[in-house]
């Protein structure tokens, strides 16, 4: 039965689209655990398919080249959510942006709460002035900001995205592999060589297709070319929406990605997601949730400079020396072995 007097809380995350596609856990898990409440998602348009359908969420859609463009845009954004009458503002994302809104409904005398990132001890693990250890996870952040702001999560709450149902032949009964080889940093990538060895290993094997998954023009262009030079790749990148990619990675035997948003959607759609880490590392807390174990990345022991940067950001051009270096430690044997393993 419908509560009436339901509580209206609003959560705000705007971008990266992993960290969106992240937050969904910590979403459905306060809907799921607090039935008198209603959740309305302030976001980008183009993140409402991570989040599923259910009757006491609703979505409001920035419009940032728009009504909500600039600063002026963040103060009619604030008046906006003002009209909504909430409850409680939960800041999931703790940027200027997010601030100016948030101070806004606070004045208004809005309850707003935001959640910790973990900066500094971050920045302090990097520059090793910390023990090198795995810190909270970023769902386990999303998730203690909402239980600041007085609401239940559950501990052993699992959220997959089911998606609509999208025919995807290739005409074959081989098992599948999704392929995602691009990250926003060239520093997360496992690079060129490592990418076309692999793919080399698996066309030998003939026991795989690889459907391959990238975004914008560079990335659809090169996966294109992969293409033509390995017969068992098929590339989905820039023919489908967003929605109908989700419902193919779901299709997927076994997903492989570097530490990149792709990574977070087909963790997200519940596929087994092997991650390959090169700059960063798990420890950070931005692995794919429900495959911590399918992680593969190297120490600090084995090479002195892991980790060189928290988000794939370098300082120098020296450090994409190191991240060769790495890219060399994680041999496509290595990867296609971990493939077999999960497949078996």
């Amino acid at each position: 039965m419908r509560i009436t007097n339901e509580k209206h809380i609003v959560i705000y995350r705007l971008s990266a689209m992993g960290d969106v596609a992240m937050l969904a856990q910590a979403v459905r898990n306060a809907i799921e655990s607090n039935p008198d409440i209603r959740i309305t998602l302030v976001t980008r348009p183009l993140f409402h398919p991570f989040f599923g359908e259910h009757d006491r969420l609703n979505f409001f859609p920035l419009d940032l080249n728009g009504r909500h463009k600039g600063f002026t845009g963040l103060l009619k954004l604030a008046n906006d959510i003002k009209a909504l009458k909430p409850a409680i503002f939960i800041d999931e994302h703790d940027v200027l942006r997010s601030k100016i809104v948030r101070s806004s409904l606070k004045l208004s005398g809005v309850k707003t709460v935001v959640f910790n990132k973990g900066r500094n001890e971050k920045s302090a693990m990097l520059m090793g002035q910390t023990e090198f250890k795995q810190l909270t996870h970023s769902i386990d952040r999303y998730n203690a900001a909402i239980k600041l702001a007085g609401l239940k999560t559950s501990d052993d709450f699992q959220f997959i995205l089911t998606t609509s149902s999208h025919e995807f032949k290739t005409g074959s009964k081989k098992k599948t592999i999704g392929f995602a080889p691009f990250a926003a940093h060239d520093s997360k990538e496992w690079g060129d060589e490592n990418v076309k060895a692999f793919l080399n290993l698996i066309e030998k094997e003939e026991s795989y297709e690889v459907l391959l998954f990238g975004g914008g023009k560079t990335e659809e262009k090169k996966l294109k070319a992969l293409t033509f030079d390995f017969s068992c790749c098929r590339s989905v990148a820039g023919q489908y929406s967003l929605e109908e990619e989700l419902a193919i990675m779901q299709s997927c035997d076994v997903f492989l990605a570097m530490d990149s948003s792709n990574m977070h959607l087909a963790d997200l759609v519940g596929c087994k997601v092997i991650s390959i880490w090169i700059a960063t590392h798990p420890y950070f807390g931005f692995f794919a949730w429900n495959n911590k174990a399918n992680c593969i990345v190297r120490s600090p022991q084995e090479y002195k400079h892991i980790p060189l940067s928290i988000y794939g950001k370098l300082n120098s051009e020296n450090e994409m020396t190191k991240v060769e270096e790495i890219r060399k430690m994680i041999p496509p044997e290595k990867v296609l072995e971990k493939v077999n393993l999960l497949l078996d």
